[in-house]
């Protein structure tokens, strides 16, 4: 799992932390996955499905070659659309 102090997660925390409303969840999972590069990590698959929920997301390493390689850690996803028709998203690592 990604270690408390690892500075991934304030990165990925401050994307939970600004004002910013999204058109769609997968400018968020973008958002996230940009952080995440950084430090050869990405996504796994993700569905949000609906206008609110939670998804527990798996962190996943990639090699040299972008193939998934092994399970680092999780990402926590909810979301809640607002009647203006924009997403609230917030997110936390495990």
């Amino acid at each position: 799992m990604i270690k408390s102090k690892h500075p991934v997660r304030d990165k990925v925390a401050s994307l939970s932390t600004t004002n910013n409303y999204y058109n769609f969840k997968g400018d968020f999972i973008r958002a996230i996955d940009d952080v995440l590069e950084e430090f050869g990590w990405t996504t796994g698959d993700c569905d949000l499905y609906g206008d609110n929920g939670r998804q527990t997301v798996n962190v996943v390493l990639k090699d040299e070659r972008g193939n998934l390689v092994e399970e680092v850690g999780q990402v926590i996803l909810s979301w809640y659309r607002m009647p203006s028709g924009r997403y609230e998203m917030t997110c936390y690592l495990s």
